[in-house]
């Protein structure tokens, strides 16, 4: 089965980059290219890269003459663009520059280092074809690198560059000359006859030296292209999922996400052993050079929500998932004798992994667990679980988990806690009570109970049936039955009440207040600096409790600056404020005090529906009387209802996938099947019109028109098919297992193809076919366990 050939209008992406399945990859020369149709000033089928971002741009793309004209631009030819097949490192396109003359072209990066292309020529007219085909190459240095030039030799000449740091290398077989239209390129003539074809093979390197960069590119530019070819696809066919949903663009969409999660996966030259999850990968993106300690910067490297999510694109990666969780876990071995457990609990809290660990674990595992696996890491386990209950080591174990900083919630965005935008909140996560992160926990102890259970550890066991209990018990406390949904609460009083602005003032000086408020409540403050200068304002704020003197000290580093806004969340709560001291501020300095807003919603809010935390009625009143009719939208769920959107910004307007799909595995588990398909459907619309229109797929969507903003070639951006798997009856279809535990909720037939085995959807059940033939027919929900021979 294969979505090949994809037309031009058509949903694809075309990134290419070095595949980890071949070999590891170079680091300090790592290069990643983007297929732009048409892209550029000069218009063609033209490989785009930054090469790490060592050059401004460079590109190679082929312009094709016959004794009449010259074409580049698709637009020219006599038919559109047609894709034949793309895998992580490989691509290959057909296209017919003049009538008759039809022309495949193949890009493959077979190393970090190394790019080949081949193009072949037929002649399908009645005529001899007298033409040329030329490889031009646009390459723009930065400051200390040189532009391309032709390089004459005795044998043939090659075109040469030179970044700051490498020297790059272009090589043509086939007697090429230098390029005579216009362009620094290398030209190939012929004469084709009728039904004969011409090929021609091409080599860039990218090396420290010009003589090393020549003889990779030499060495490489005969290479036997059916056997490479033939091996890229058999490995690139391997642990894919191909659909036939009975709709095409679905299809094209669902392969092109499993792509892209291989191409997240590298596999670092200097750590043999040791397999690297990013992001995105994309030619705009700069990569550590090859010293130890090998790093990368958050904004690159994946973390937890990710790696679970690689899981919902491509169920196949399970065994690099896991591995990458038990090195996540490898932090929460016990610590050694004499280790400040205080210490070691509070630094652990503030870099504790988003708590979907154990739920990525679970996805990882057959029908039955991994006794040897659980023997090594159950204890692992339950540390960072107890490390994510314990918000210190002196509180006591009945204490409500909190998120230590926005940027451990992953959704720093949201407005609660967001200090980025006019429009956000700010208050300090330690002081919230989060309904998703005690979902996320309660998930997290469910899918671990699940695993002990097979281990059958009976103290862990114990401990953590009592954390549930406790999880269950303090979300339900955040239902709201007056407006159905859960909410935010104030980690001191359990409250959630709506912000009243108490005062304002401006500059320094002492001011009287003596206001009493109506409940007690946790004060948020904000200065705002008029214009930029050194933030040293010290505020003594003083107020009251129950009758008891409250008194509060701010000191300059405890206020959190972002631009022209200072935010600060008050340690204390109060009852009544008495006055406010304000020194070295400048008088055009304004500072507001007001309570904190507990009442904010977003979409988070639903995620007790991930956790399996409400009964079937209160999940009947959150999802028909507030999640459906306040959210969903053309491309699915944005982070905030429209009621609450803020006027004249879209900011918030956004449709995060990985969110949704949380939100997707909640609405399946009781039973909305037809909103999973409505939601699923539209996600896929932004996915769909992001491919077609961008060739990619993007960090967030647009609710309303489904245009892609943030970053691109992005894991988050693809469509989760665990979700269509879970919708068509299947809940695992692993290497060595395929569990149905439901009949397919869709109208018409699916077939899905998998390593070599074939399930089709019926009316009634499911077929399972075999490489050898074999057939195995169920009936009805199941489950059903269908064991696969290694």
């Amino acid at each position: 089965m294969s979505d090949y050939p994809i037309s031009a209008e058509e949903p694809f992406s075309l990134i290419l980059a070095a595949d980890y399945r071949f070999g590891t990859q170079k680091m300090g020369n790592e290069t990643v290219w983007e297929v732009q149709p048409d892209g550029g000033g000069s218009g063609g089928l033209s490989l785009y890269s930054t090469l790490a971002l060592s050059a401004s741009s460079i590109r190679i793309f082929p312009f094709f003459s016959n004794q009449i004209e010259t074409r580049t631009k698709l637009s020219q030819f006599v038919k559109p663009l047609v894709v034949q097949a793309v895998f992580p490192s490989y691509a290959r396109f057909v296209l017919e520059p003049f009538e008759d003359i039809v022309v495949k072209i193949e890009y493959w990066v077979k190393e970090s280092n190394l790019t080949l292309g081949r193009i072949i020529i037929s002649n399908g007219s009645s005529t001899q074809f007298i033409g040329s085909t030329s490889w031009a190459m646009q390459f723009v240095p930065l400051e200390g690198g040189s532009n391309m030039k032709i390089i004459k030799t005795r044998s043939h000449p090659y075109l040469l560059g030179k970044t700051t740091r490498d020297y790059l290398v272009f090589l043509s077989n086939g007697a090429p000359s230098a390029g005579k239209y216009g362009q620094i390129s290398l030209e190939n003539n012929h004469s084709i006859q009728p039904g004969t074809q011409q090929v021609y093979h091409w080599a860039f390197a990218r090396e420290a030296s010009e003589s090393a960069a020549i003889i990779n590119a030499n060495s490489h530019l005969n290479i036997n292209w059916e056997a490479e070819v033939a091996r890229v696809e058999v490995i690139g066919q391997r642990d894919h999922y191909y659909f036939q949903t009975g709709n095409r663009e679905w299809d094209i969409a669902l392969s092109a996400g499993q792509k892209l999660a291989h191409q997240v996966i590298l596999h670092p030259s200097h750590t043999p052993t040791e397999l690297v999850f990013l992001k995105n990968r994309t030619p705009e993106q700069n990569f550590p050079v090859e010293t130890p300690p090998f790093t990368y910067a958050d904004n690159i490297q994946a973390n937890v929500l990710d790696l679970w999510y690689l899981l919902q694109v491509n169920p196949a990666l399970a065994p690099f998932v896991r591995a990458k969780i038990t090195e996540v876990l490898l932090a929460f071995d016990k610590p050694d004798e004499g280790v400040n457990q205080s210490e070691r609990v509070n630094l652990l809290h503030s870099k504790l992994p988003f708590p979907l660990v154990a739920a990525s674990l679970v996805e990882t595992f057959p029908m039955s667990a991994d006794q040897d696996w659980l023997k090594e890491n159950f204890g692992r386990l339950c540390n960072y679980l107890s490390a994510w209950l314990s918000v210190s080591a002196e509180e006591n174990n009945d204490s409500i988990p909190t998120w230590s900083n926005a940027l451990q919630t992953l959704f720093e965005d949201l407005p609660i806690h967001n200090r980025w935008n006019q429009d956000g909140e700010g208050i300090d996560t330690k002081y919230i009570i989060s309904p998703m992160l005690l979902s996320l926990l309660l998930r997290e102890i469910q899918h671990t109970l699940e695993l002990g259970k097979s281990f059958k550890e009976a103290h862990e066991l114990n401990w953590l049936e009592q954390k549930e209990s406790f999880l269950r018990e303090q979300l339900n406390t955040l239902w709201d039955g007056r407006k159905h949904r859960y909410h935010y609460a104030d980690k001191s009083t359990n409250k959630s009440f709506k912000t009243k602005n108490i005062f304002t003032c401006q500059g320094s000086g002492k001011f009287s207040i003596n206001r009493k408020l109506n409940t007690i409540n946790r004060l948020s403050l904000r200065l705002f600096s008029q214009q930029e200068h050194t933030h040293n304002a010290r505020i003594l704020l003083e107020g009251e409790l129950e009758g008891k003197s409250v008194i509060e000290e701010i000191t300059p580093r405890s206020i959190h600056w972002y631009g022209q806004n200072g935010f600060y969340t008050s340690v204390n709560v109060f009852d009544r404020i008495v006055q406010v001291e304000v020194h070295h501020a400048p008088q055009s300095d304004t500072l507001s005090i007001r309570t904190c807003n507990f009442a904010l919603t977003d979409l988070t809010l639903g995620l007790p529906l991930w956790a399996n935390a409400c009964d079937p009625k209160r999940a009947k009143i959150l999802i028909e009387d507030w999640l459906i009719p306040e959210y969903m939208q053309a491309s699915g769920f944005p982070l905030l209802p429209m009621s609450e959107q803020p006027m004249k910004n879209d900011k918030f307007n956004i449709v995060d996938l990985e969110l949704n799909c949380l939100l997707l595995h909640g609405l399946v588990q009781y039973g909305y099947d037809k909103d999973a398909i409505q939601l699923l459907s539209n996600n896929m619309y932004a996915i769909k019109k992001n491919l077609k229109l961008f060739h990619r797929m993007m960090q967030q969507y647009d609710a309303s028109d489904g245009y892609g903003t943030g970053e691109y070639n992005i894991i988050k951006g693809a469509p989760p098919i665990t979700i269509f798997l879970k919708l068509a009856g299947i809940k695992k279809w692993s290497r060595r297992e395929v569990i149905i535990d439901n009949i397919s909720v869709y109208e018409k037939p699916i077939t899905i193809l998998y390593n070599g085995f074939t399930i089709k959807t019926t009316s009634s059940g499911h077929q399972f076919f075999s490489p050898g033939g074999a057939i195995i027919e169920t009936t009805g929900k199941g489950p059903h366990l269908i064991r696969i021979p290694e």
